[in-house]
């Protein structure tokens, strides 16, 4: 189903009890709508649609894929684990991500994977990507850590380019 909320803080989306006192997996979710999350784990058996929030800081992410990440006053600070599991070879596990902060984190996505689009990366992200990133675009700095079999648009930094260490 769809799910929309205000601000969240330390929540647990993994499953629910239908009264027989046996946790479900969770499975797909339409989309996600929320003002600033934090702290907050969604763990799905199934592929998420559309993700929208303020910012979101802190938890994690587990799926077999998401149409996509959108946040519009704040980063991305999550860990990410995308499985590919069930994804058409023909479609991205990971669709657009668009922040209006940095991203941060350890993100794993298995399949093709969408735009990537934040104002910043710092050394403490690491990507890996098992196939083919559409486009890369920071508008400042990037130094974290990027594994990808390909990018196969443009890739635009307009700010430093490197480790996050001086020498």
């Amino acid at each position: 189903g769809t799910v929309a909320v205000g601000n969240v803080s330390n929540w647990n989306i993994d499953g629910y009890d239908n009264g027989s006192g046996t946790v479900r997996p969770l499975g797909s979710i339409a989309s996600l709508t929320a003002g600033t999350v934090v702290n907050t784990t969604i763990d799905s058996t199934g592929y998420l649609g559309a993700i929208k929030a303020v910012r979101w800081t802190g938890g994690s992410i587990t799926a077999t894929g998401t149409a996509g990440i959108t946040t519009t006053g704040g980063g991305f600070d999550a860990d990410m684990t995308l499985s590919g599991v069930g994804v058409a070879a023909t479609a991205k596990t990971l669709g657009l991500v668009k922040s209006a902060g940095a991203f941060n984190g350890t993100w794993s996505v298995t399949g093709a994977t969408g735009a990537l689009t934040a104002s910043s990366i710092p050394a403490t992200w690491k990507g890996t990507f098992s196939g083919s990133i559409a486009s890369l675009s920071v508008s400042q700095d990037v130094f974290g850590q990027l594994e990808a079999a390909s990018i196969t648009g443009s890739m635009s930094i307009k700010g430093n380019y490197g480790d996050g260490t001086d020498g």
